[in-house]
């Protein structure tokens, strides 16, 4: 006995519609999954940049502050006459990274954010040490962040320059320098 219901046959070849549903929902889940990581990476990227260089700021505006308290009247520990050169970030007057100091810091971005060339290598002076060069700057504080090629004797300090040309201009001079 019959039914007037037709029965309609599946090809094995054909997907079904539950599939196809199934498909394009994890396809979209995927993509926008990815488009989610990549903005969250992009916004990570940038927000850590952000705080880097509020860092970088906040060591120099505290660089500032120490030279502000210098000129009210603190004494420096130390008063030394030394013969001060210059230097400048060129691999033939440094090692194979020209603008990273002993220390690690990288002059040249700190000059191309800043336009501050506040940087001396010394090897008889503690790293960090802060440093006035009277004669020729003024109240400048200047920080040792680098050191020297040990055949230069004691007493010697070299000036970071952003440019060869300053530097050689620059020359060799005896100064008195102020140890804070």
């Amino acid at each position: 006995m019959r039914t007037g219901r037709v029965v309609k046959k599946m090809s094995l070849h054909a997907p079904s519609d539950k599939v196809l549903m199934r498909g394009s929902w994890f396809l979209t889940s995927f993509v926008l999954f990815l488009i989610v990581l990549v903005a969250g990476v992009a916004i990570g990227t940038f927000f850590f940049n952000y705080v880097s260089q509020g860092v970088d700021a906040k060591v120099l505006r505290t660089v500032n502050l120490s030279a502000d308290t210098c000129a009210l009247g603190i004494e420096p520990n130390q008063v030394i006459k030394v013969i001060a050169t210059a230097y400048s970030s060129s691999p033939a007057q440094t090692d194979s990274t020209p603008c990273i100091t002993a220390t690690g810091f990288d002059v040249c971005r700190n000059y191309a954010l800043y336009g501050s060339a506040n940087t001396i290598a010394s090897n008889f002076l503690p790293l960090h040490s802060i440093v006035k060069i009277p004669e020729i700057y003024g109240d400048q504080l200047f920080i040792v962040r680098d050191r020297m090629n040990p055949r230069y004797g004691r007493y010697n300090i070299d000036i970071w320059m952003p440019t060869y040309s300053e530097a050689r201009r620059f020359g060799s001079r005896q100064v008195t320098i102020e140890v804070y």
